[in-house]
């Protein structure tokens, strides 16, 4: 700490997708916290404050405006949504730092620079990242609000079949069953608007909106219904654990099982954690490109998959991205695999 104090630190979660982490330490004193604010009443142009190490350079404070909001960043094949652009300088070091506002409240976690441009720099706001925190705390993860429509961007002719003006919205193309969408009232073919008065054109602005709603939050939905304006509001749940192989057989194509003795046996299979493929769909990906029946799963992206139960959470976890990496093995070798979703 700043009087030089030292602690053991223990890592209560992470969250590699908006790099964040929540750290416990503990401490025979009260230690100081920093008032947190809101962000969602930033003005472009407000005087914000930034602190940090810099280089080294312990408690280093820097002043500028917020010069953009609701910005998104690529990094290398990873795009990250939502972030406060500030002129206020962030140099290596900086990251974790906080950004606040005239009032010394916290307003966002200062996280990135661009690199080829001075002057430019990014913040998570404290309204997001105090919804991942939160998760953090709770289940040592972030978990992803489920509402149950499967949806379909809007292109010129789709709209113009649907008669919709300026191809504004999402097409309901389907409602699971027994999902939150269901119980709401949601039908097929709806067209979705706006999440809480906040529009949504794409489905990517769709489920980086419904990031910031907790699970067993009630979020508002504006809906086109044949030609009539109305609002839903849905109740949000965390995805079943018990579809998650049902997924695992959409997404992917293939059904697994936990390993047993009995089919290390049959299948040879040396591996001691992981999860086995059963059966791949003839047509699916994984088949073309040789995955077979007694291939071994044992990561999904980042995530160690040692069981059935870690392969489950995986699924759960990777459902919303375009692009998942597997590591299958087979006898002594390993494969990584990257297939589209």
């Amino acid at each position: 700490l700043q009087d030089e104090r030292t602690f053991k630190a223990q890592l209560v979660g992470a969250d590699p997708d908006s790099v964040l982490a929540v750290l416990g330490i503990k401490s025979e004193k009260d230690l100081p916290a920093i008032e947190m604010g809101r962000s969602d009443d930033l003005m472009i142009g407000e005087t914000v404050i930034a602190i940090g190490n810099p280089f080294g350079f312990s408690h280093t404070v820097t002043t500028g405006v917020i010069s953009a909001l609701n910005r998104s960043i690529r990094s290398n094949d990873t795009i990250y949504h939502d972030f406060i652009q500030t002129a206020a300088s962030i140099n290596p070091g900086n990251s974790g730092g906080p950004l606040l506002n005239i009032n010394g409240d916290l307003i966002g976690i200062n996280t990135a620079i661009y690199a080829k441009a001075q002057g430019i720099g990014f913040a998570i706001p404290i309204n997001k990242a105090r919804r991942i925190i939160t998760d953090l705390i709770q289940y040592g993860e972030v978990v992803l609000s489920w509402t149950g429509l499967l949806l379909q961007n809007m292109d010129p002719d789709l709209a113009h079949y649907l008669k919709i003006p300026g191809e504004k919205g999402l097409l309901v193309k389907a409602v699971e069953p027994a999902s939150p969408a269901t119980r709401a009232g949601i039908k097929k073919e709806d067209i979705l608007q706006a999440i809480e008065k906040r529009p949504v054109g794409s489905i990517s602005s769709f489920n980086q909106a419904m990031k910031d709603f907790p699970v067993d939050s009630t979020v508002h939905f504006t809906l086109l219904r044949r030609g009539k304006k109305l609002t839903i509001a849905l109740k949000t749940q965390a995805y079943p654990e018990e579809r998650a192989l049902d997924l695992a057989h959409n997404l992917f194509g293939i059904r697994v099982e936990a390993l047993s003795s009995k089919n290390r046996r049959a299948f040879r299979i040396n591996s001691p954690t992981g999860v086995m493929v059963s059966e791949v769909m003839p047509q699916a990906y994984l088949a073309k490109i040789g995955v077979e029946p007694g291939d071994v799963i044992r990561q999904m992206d980042d995530f160690t998959i040692e069981s059935l139960s870690d392969f489950k959470k995986a699924m759960i976890r990777c459902r919303q991205k375009k692009t998942v990496v597997l590591l299958i093995q087979r006898g002594e070798q390993g494969y990584y695999i990257s297939v589209k979703l």
